[in-house]
């Protein structure tokens, strides 16, 4: 069973959407248990850095060898971040990393977030997290079109929790097509978002900086991929158009019993986002 961990209220809030999957241990960690599954207490303290420099180890016991960790870097108690991940160290985590619209952001948060952000990608390329996936809320805003001020932060969290579970359910499926190869070991640094087969349009949760590869998970109607036999000559097409010199694109094609079809995107890079890529 995989382990998803919430940080802070934004980090937790995506975690307890978790709660409605049975292949999931749920753990959220904040100042005040707002009726979590499984509650960690921290410590309120006054500023960024005294998360860090005051925090105590937790009772991490429940984690199994696989941890999601959610977190949202503009937040006061993104500073515990790093001192959490060093306690999950022997496990294979992979953080989701979740920026802020900046205009909802005041100057102190935006330095937060800035500073968490580049900490946890060295982290990544330096081989303390297995991966790191950087969602932002203004690219799945972007995404829902038109949401209500009521159900804003809901529709959100509900978006990011669905990918990363469908996401997960299909890398633990057997695809019916696959040409999915091993990532780069340097390409840890990564997004994710969805794939419309029928515009070719591509709506990812963070505009990720040059890519080394593109997975597209096809998730197909079984019936479907039974009866129609230009599909797969379609999906090579998609998938060539996608590929280009410094970035490969591969596909895996699920069968499936829904009766909406659904395309899931992962991209990977290796560079340091918003810090050190190469001129174009």
């Amino acid at each position: 069973m995989d382990t998803i961990v919430g940080l802070g209220k934004g980090g937790c809030n995506i975690t307890k959407n978790f709660d409605q999957y049975p292949q999931y241990n749920t753990i959220c960690i904040d100042t005040e248990d707002d009726d979590y599954t499984n509650f960690l207490h921290l410590p309120e303290q006054s500023c960024h850095e005294e998360y860090e420099g005051n925090h105590t180890p937790l009772d991490l016991s429940k984690c199994g060898d696989h941890v999601g960790f959610f977190c949202v870097g503009a937040g006061r108690v993104s500073g515990a971040a790093l001192r959490i991940l060093e306690q999950l160290k022997d496990k294979l985590v992979w953080v989701y990393f979740i920026k802020a619209d900046p205009t909802d952001l005041s100057e102190r948060g935006r330095l937060r977030e800035r500073a968490t952000f580049f900490i946890l990608q060295e982290f990544a390329r330096c081989n303390l997290i297995d991966r790191i996936y950087l969602l932002e809320n203004k690219k799945i805003e972007e995404y829902l079109e038109e949401v209500s001020i009521f159900n804003y932060w809901d529709k959100l969290n509900e978006t990011i929790s669905s990918t990363v579970h469908m996401l997960n359910y299909l890398r633990h499926t057997k695809p019916v097509m696959s040409t999915f190869t091993t990532a780069h070991e340097a390409a840890k640094i990564q997004t994710l978002g969805f794939f419309d087969p029928q515009t070719g349009q591509e709506r990812v949760f963070y505009d990720l900086q040059f890519p080394r590869q593109r997975l597209y998970y096809y998730a197909i109607e079984e019936d479907k991929l039974k009866k129609e036999g230009k599909l797969l000559s379609e999906i090579k097409k998609q998938v060539k158009s996608a590929t280009t010199e410094r970035c490969v694109t591969n596909y895996g094609i699920y069968a499936t019993q829904y009766k909406q079809d659904y395309c899931y995107v992962e991209l990977f890079s290796s560079f340091i986002q918003e810090q050190d890529l190469p001129e174009r």
